[in-house]
């Protein structure tokens, strides 16, 4: 999941920053990411491939944990500077300087804000839940 993760951020951070598509692009793309995984995860659970995880160990739900607050960190420090750049932007364009640098830089920093609240919100959809291994037995698959 990190690795994915962080891939997919970087590629939608990345198609802004070579201006091949806008933050719009990149948010609309995060929402067809979110109804595809939705939809499969549906499918998943309408065939009974899903199963409820009543107790993870500790150490999967530390990992997790320390996951989850290290990913939301990024995107909280993500949808701030993107913030922040958009208001120098602004603050830049009523002061009659060049304002196009800074929305450049903020809209690099929301797309990887929203490429990261996506993958969360995704992640928490499937609270408690995984999918069934091949070992599993039949009564429970």
């Amino acid at each position: 999941m990190f690795f994915t993760l962080t891939w997919a951020v970087g590629i939608g951070a990345y198609t802004v920053i070579i201006k091949a598509h806008r933050l719009s692009d990149t948010l609309a793309a995060d929402a067809v990411a979110l109804i595809v995984a939705c939809a499969a995860s549906h499918f998943l659970a309408r065939t009974g491939r899903i199963r409820a995880v009543i107790s993870p160990s500790a150490t999967r739900y530390t990992l997790r944990t320390v996951f989850v607050v290290l990913v939301g960190a990024a995107g909280l420090a993500s949808l701030a500077l993107g913030v922040v750049q958009v208001l120098r932007g602004a603050s830049a364009h009523l002061n009659d300087e060049p304002a196009e640098w800074h929305l450049f830089l903020g809209s690099q920093w929301l797309a990887a804000a929203g490429s990261v609240a996506a993958a969360l919100l995704f992640w928490w959809t499937w609270h408690r839940l995984e999918s069934k291994r091949r070992g599993d037995p039949v009564s429970t698959r």
